[in-house]
């Protein structure tokens, strides 16, 4: 009987351990610079992909007659601007200025 109060407790401790290991990194010393900038990267690219596989959805929706134009060059117009947000950010981040392009024909 005293040998499964045991294992219980062992068991219920290993849970406990397991569970609380990931709260330790909130009391623990401040991430560096870098690892904010990495996770500042990965979000905006995260933001990016979504904005453009929204742009790709609506795209087929748009072409099956699912969407009215109207309102397809509205969300188009909100979801380019989102991409395009993210974009910028991770330029920015990486430490990359924006590049004017000249109008086409114009060299």
């Amino acid at each position: 009987m005293v040998t499964i109060w045991i294992t219980a407790l062992m068991l219920i401790g290993s849970v406990a351990l397991f569970v609380a290991a990931p709260l330790a990194e909130v009391f623990t010393t401040r991430k560096a610079a870098a690892d904010d900038d990495a996770e500042a990267a990965r979000l905006l690219e995260h933001q990016r992909g979504l904005a453009t596989a929204a742009i790709r959805e609506l795209e087929f929706d748009f072409a099956t007659g699912k969407i009215a134009e109207a309102d397809f060059r509205a969300i188009r117009e909100r979801l380019e601007a989102r991409a395009l947000q993210a974009m910028a950010g991770l330029d920015q981040l990486r430490g990359n200025r924006p590049v004017r392009k000249s109008p086409q024909g114009a060299d």
